[in-house]
């Protein structure tokens, strides 16, 4: 857990506005599955870095849980925490069970329901009637965001008036027609404007070579046209290149970029090379 704290610092000065940390849980490459953690480690350590949960999975807490435990991080680091809202569980079948005491993944219309309970509980938004007074009570509200891979997701988040992180990686043709619905959506409502993040997966290293051995290591085969389409798998100037022509086509507030990489050394190449070559680009 020590490497993600280093990360965190060394991505700060590259010049990265936001990191965010993922609910998986029974993953042996996971450092931790519980975001909040990583979250108050990595916002002590940072001082401008928006820090967050991408996501916190709903079907496995209560939003009065999520909202307590949020806004008291939101209490500690002003302004910098982020969170967001998953419908999976981040678990296999077995553990989701578990997790979920035999529940089954909520449905949009649920996912949304609880979405807005979160928002009314942590004060981002002031619509739903007899909403109960949580701790810390002059807390800013966390920043919310809906973690969503496809169109009816996008579309749904759209007529809620959410903010959306859209998962290119594991739905790169669904990207242009969820935008569409998306921002078609959200300008039919008053006073509210689309937030979209686009997020990317990436393997690079300083020769085409060297990332397709990477890939194969760690079992995405680069050949393979569906590895191809989620993921960006070259050396750094080309899939910085990638990410650019990525952000013009479909113009998001901003491309998250993550990496299946578990040296700590390589992920902290790609993430600072990546930097380099955007910010020379004007990306």
């Amino acid at each position: 857990m020590s490497n993600v704290t280093k990360l965190a610092m060394k991505v700060e000065r590259a010049g990265y506005t936001r990191i965010w940390f993922t609910e998986h849980h029974s993953g042996v490459d996971i450092s931790c599955a519980v975001p909040a953690m990583l979250i108050q480690m990595v916002a002590s350590a940072t001082t401008q870095l928006r820090v967050g949960a991408g996501g916190v999975m709903l079907g496995n807490h209560s939003p009065i849980a999520v909202a307590e435990v949020y806004r008291a991080l939101a209490s500690l680091h002003p302004d910098r925490i982020d969170l967001g809202l998953g419908r999976a569980s981040g678990a296999g079948l077995r553990l989701t069970s578990i997790l979920r005491d035999g529940a089954t993944v909520l449905n949009h219309t649920e996912f949304l329901a609880s979405v807005r309970q979160i928002q009314n509980l942590t004060g981002e938004r002031t619509d739903l009637p007899d909403i109960p007074v949580i701790v810390p009570v002059d807390a800013p509200a966390p920043q919310s965001w809906v973690l969503t891979n496809s169109v009816d997701g996008a579309r749904s988040a759209g007529t809620f008036g959410a903010r959306i992180a859209f998962a290119r990686n594991w739905a790169p043709d669904a990207v242009e027609e969820a935008l569409t619905a998306y921002r078609e959506e959200i300008a039919k409502l008053d006073g509210r404007r689309a937030r979209v993040i686009l997020g990317v997966s990436v393997i690079s290293a300083a020769t085409s070579a060297e990332a397709q051995e990477l890939s194969r290591n760690l079992g995405h085969d680069p050949e393979d046209a569906a590895v191809a389409r989620c993921l960006f798998i070259g050396e750094h100037s080309l899939v910085a290149e990638q990410i650019s022509d990525l952000y013009s086509r479909f113009e998001p507030e901003e491309v998250m970029v993550s990496s299946d990489v578990t040296d700590p050394g390589h992920r902290l190449e790609i993430f600072e090379a990546l930097a380099d070559h955007l910010l020379e680009m004007g990306t």
